[in-house]
């Protein structure tokens, strides 16, 4: 009796049957012989995406917390300096004040200059994206990627029975976490 091992072809994305005994392959199906599958333990597999999809999930709203304090960061010093301009334009301030004023101005323009300057402001507000692009680029090769919220997206060419599975395993996880 021969015996095939049932395979999977990356490159073809599909089955193909190998003979034990010569290392001839075939697409079809065999008639005769015995055809061994070997199935992994999928248990192991979805528990292990779920941790690595929550650890993505941690980085991505950490990113996200950084992104937004530079955001304020920025705009709380915007809206100072408008403040100041304004009520250095509009109103008539005694010299005492109108030094404070200019001194808490210059303050202001400094600070937002110099983390604009040295690159700081840039590379925090851009982290978040560069994250995603990083770990899209490395996901590439498991037809991964990563979602609007930071969840794992499968690619089309991975089978919707693998999707059902993965999400089945998820939604039992999060019930059981719940209880």
């Amino acid at each position: 009796m021969t015996i095939y091992q049932e395979r999977w072809s990356k490159s073809k994305q599909r089955v193909y049957y190998l003979n034990a005994e010569t290392k001839e392959s075939t697409w079809d199906k065999p008639e005769d012989g015995e055809i061994i599958t070997y199935k992994h333990d999928a248990h192991l597999i979805d528990r292990d995406l779920l941790a690595f999809e929550n650890r993505i999930q941690y980085n991505y709203r950490k990113h996200q917390r950084i992104s937004s304090k530079y955001k304020y960061f920025t705009g709380s010093g915007i809206i100072i300096l408008a403040y100041l301009g304004l009520a250095l334009a509009l109103s008539e301030i005694s010299d005492r004040s109108k030094s404070w004023h200019v001194f808490i101005g210059i303050l202001t323009t400094f600070t937002l200059f110099s983390t604009w300057f040295f690159g700081i402001l840039g590379v925090k507000l851009s982290s978040l994206q560069i994250y995603i692009q990083r770990m899209n680029n490395s996901l590439k090769p498991f037809h991964l990627s990563i979602g609007a919220n930071g969840s794992l997206q499968f690619k089309r060419s991975v089978p919707q029975d693998v999707i059902q599975k993965f999400h089945e395993y998820k939604n039992n996880a999060l019930e059981t976490m719940k209880k």
